[in-house]
């Protein structure tokens, strides 16, 4: 009887020896972010971002939104048409030209340099916008001057003439002063189209100035003959 049960015993803590030599493996717990091989992420893990300077511009009822985009050099613009009616992109001076643009598709183009790039849909022809394109700003200086110089004011102008104001865009700094002066027989205005300023009805020889502070582009047209149009462009 006590053989038996030491017999037991031995048996036992054999056993137990060879239980603790067999190593465990971990079973691995798949995380909410991962997954099945062949399998396609959901949206909500699959996360789309744009790169710095890529700008999107949609047309969609016969109107491209924004009429007035403004980017830095080197960005990129995307035109996608939203609409059921072919559209297409092209440049008022041949910089790029879309081709026909069925609902769905996109174009892409790069600016390169600065500038005011107006531009319409050559199906539908009072379809138009403008692209202004500004340097980058540079980086802020690593010591400030001790002493600032004082700068000039600028001044530019525009001419009213032959029911057309010249130039038709014109490019400015911060601070520049405008001067429109009516050259001909018939009275114009210089209104703009967003109520920054509007010269009244301006006779042959008189003028109007307004000052520019903030940077932009400002449309603007006469009052009396809707069709002249003209723009005026303001950088730092």
């Amino acid at each position: 009887m006590i053989r038996r049960k030491r017999v037991t015993t031995l048996l036992t803590i054999l056993a137990w020896l060879i239980a603790a030599c067999v190593p465990i493996t971990p079973v691995a717990v798949p995380s909410d972010s991962a997954t099945t091989p062949g399998e396609t992420p959901s949206e909500s893990t699959a996360v789309a971002s744009q790169a710095p300077g890529h700008v999107d511009v949609s047309i969609n009822n016969f109107a491209f939104d924004p009429p007035v985009l403004t980017v830095t050099v080197g960005s990129t613009v995307t035109w996608t048409n939203l609409q059921a009616v072919p559209h297409t992109t092209t440049s008022d001076t041949d910089e790029w030209d879309s081709d026909t643009l069925a609902q769905g598709s996109t174009f892409s183009h790069t600016f390169t340099t600065a500038g005011a790039f107006t531009y319409h849909c050559n199906i539908h022809h009072f379809m138009t916008a403008t692209i202004v394109v500004t340097e980058a700003p540079p980086p802020p200086p690593t010591e400030e001057p001790t002493e600032e110089p004082t700068e000039e004011p600028q001044n530019a102008d525009v001419s009213i003439n032959n029911f057309a104001f010249d130039p038709p865009v014109l490019t400015v700094t911060v601070g520049t002063t405008v001067t429109w002066t009516n050259l001909q027989g018939v009275p114009h205005t210089s209104s703009s189209d967003t109520n920054e300023w509007d010269s009244g009805n301006l006779t042959q020889g008189k003028s109007f100035d307004h000052n520019f502070a903030t940077v932009g582009a400002f449309p603007y047209h006469c009052n009396i003959h809707g069709s002249m149009k003209a723009m005026v462009v303001v950088t730092q």
